[in-house]
């Protein structure tokens, strides 16, 4: 399959199953909570953006980055009426279109693990945020990696509870598959909470505020760190 057929298909489907997906939405509350107030929002790795349509309800003007087209169109259609406070970028996150401190509130959800270099890319998300602001980083880690077909298993029978499973049906064998795959293929990072709470306090110099497993997998992490 070609790439860029590849990620119409995954962006699809990823974004009928995971938005309906109850540790998902878990996972939102958790960055949605963390950005309450804040008024320029990065959303790193955006998707097809379930998490930026939440920031703009909550009143925020939402920069949404991320390298899929396909995905940034998709927020697009479905933010019809946010014109003026969403504003999408089809670019590498490692480099960001933002002058020093132009950001209130950094949300970066699942995107770390497939950085060519993390370390690059959360000092540029960190260059940007403002003093007193708020960075917001979650992602799987390696017991997520280790046992790929129980975090499936898991929501898939979440879609089941819910009486959505058939509906879901096709989508669901085209995420598997994408899932899967990008799994093996492109995924490179698999920090531990430990581990990246040190990275963002000794080296980027920020002050880890809140730490919690992440919901939607088995283990994982969400930290919020802030900038002084």
């Amino acid at each position: 399959m070609e790439t860029a057929e590849f990620f119409r298909q995954y962006t699809e489907a990823y974004d009928r199953v995971m938005s309906s997906l109850s540790m998902y939405r878990s996972l939102i509350a958790l960055h949605r909570e963390a950005l309450i107030g804040k008024i320029r929002i990065l959303e790193s790795g955006c998707g097809p953006g379930t998490l930026a349509i939440e920031l703009l309800r909550q009143g925020a003007c939402v920069y949404a980055l991320d390298q899929n087209q396909y995905a940034l169109d998709r927020l697009s259609t479905k933010a019809k009426g946010n014109e003026g406070r969403l504003f999408t970028y089809c670019q590498d996150a490692h480099v960001l279109p933002f002058e020093d401190e132009f950001i209130d509130g950094v949300s970066s959800m699942l995107v770390l693990p497939f950085m060519d270099e993390p370390l690059k890319y959360l000092r540029e998300h960190a260059r940007v945020l403002r003093k007193g602001g708020v960075f917001v980083v979650s992602g799987p880690d390696e017991k997520s990696r280790d046992d790929v077909a129980g975090v499936l298993r898991e929501w898939k029978d979440d879609h089941a509870a819910q009486g959505l499973l058939d509906d879901l049906a096709m989508d669901w064998e085209t995420f598997e598959k994408c899932t899967r795959q990008s799994v093996n293929a492109v995924v490179q990072n698999w920090f531990g909470l430990e581990q990246l709470s040190g990275i963002l306090e000794a080296d980027l110099g920020l002050h880890v505020v809140k730490r919690a497993p992440n919901p939607l997998y088995k283990s994982g992490y969400v930290i919020v760190a802030e900038k002084h």
